[in-house]
């Protein structure tokens, strides 16, 4: 039988996981620049964007995954300390994320520190 803790870092390592796997996917299944429509009235383009995205079986698909972990991140919180939870399930979200944007969707990352020399 596995440990408490040991069942928590399982589920807080998996949501992180689909976490970031599911993101650069959705975002790469959706092209967020022909949907917006020009109209200053944020509200009046709000509703054809849903209709693109709920009809767009990539987004969904993705977009479970997603739900998927966060409810995997909410079970894990009943046991697994929160100051050790969201580091580790951001930070496995945040490399992932990482790896998947740079290398398979070869975007280019720019990471600025903010400081100067």
């Amino acid at each position: 039988m596995l440990n408490d803790h040991l069942f928590g870092y399982i589920l807080t390592i998996s949501s992180g996981i689909l976490w970031g796997l599911s993101t650069p996917f959705m975002k790469q299944s959706f092209d967020w620049n022909d949907s917006i429509s020009s109209s200053e009235n944020i509200l009046s383009s709000l509703w054809p964007i849903i209709k693109l995205l709920i009809s767009n079986w990539k987004f969904i698909i993705f977009f479970l995954l997603n739900q998927l972990g966060s409810i995997l991140y909410t079970c894990s919180l009943s046991y697994t300390p929160i100051n050790l939870a969201v580091p580790l399930s951001n930070s496995i979200n945040l490399i992932l994320v990482f790896i998947f944007d740079s290398w398979f969707f070869k975007e280019n990352i720019i990471i600025n520190t903010g400081m100067v020399y």
